[in-house]
């Protein structure tokens, strides 16, 4: 529709250059398009991340909870994991990835701790 009224806008007045606006827009939305269509959109080729890719996505994740007020850890930690579990490129459940993720906070809380503690020269 966005294609035809750049034609009729053109009819009506050929002098107005509006309508080139749109005829951009509907040759940058069929591009667009064809390149979606274009890539590969299934899921049966992803494979499992390895361990050590693994171990980092869950350090970065624990960073991220960490960082957030501690009454908020648990219910986090339980969305995230249940997030990551239903990922084909991740092979652990989200049990094995809770207590995971439970672990690692608790170790980037003590790591902060001592950071602190350290930098206002009580260790």
């Amino acid at each position: 529709t966005l294609a035809l009224d750049a034609l009729q806008e053109r009819a009506r007045d050929p002098e107005q250059k509006s309508y080139l606006l749109k005829l951009l827009a509907v040759a940058g939305f069929s591009t667009g398009n064809v390149l979606m269509g274009m890539t590969d959109k299934s899921q049966e080729k992803v494979t499992g991340l390895d361990a050590a890719a693994a171990d980092k996505v869950l350090e970065n994740s624990a960073r991220v909870v960490a960082a957030q007020p501690k009454d908020k850890h648990d219910s986090l930690i339980e969305q995230v994991a249940g997030f990551l579990s239903v990922k084909p490129s991740m092979s652990l459940d989200a049990t094995t990835i809770s207590t995971k993720l439970h672990d690692l906070v608790n170790i980037q809380l003590a790591a902060n701790t001592n950071g602190l503690a350290n930098q206002a020269g009580l260790a």
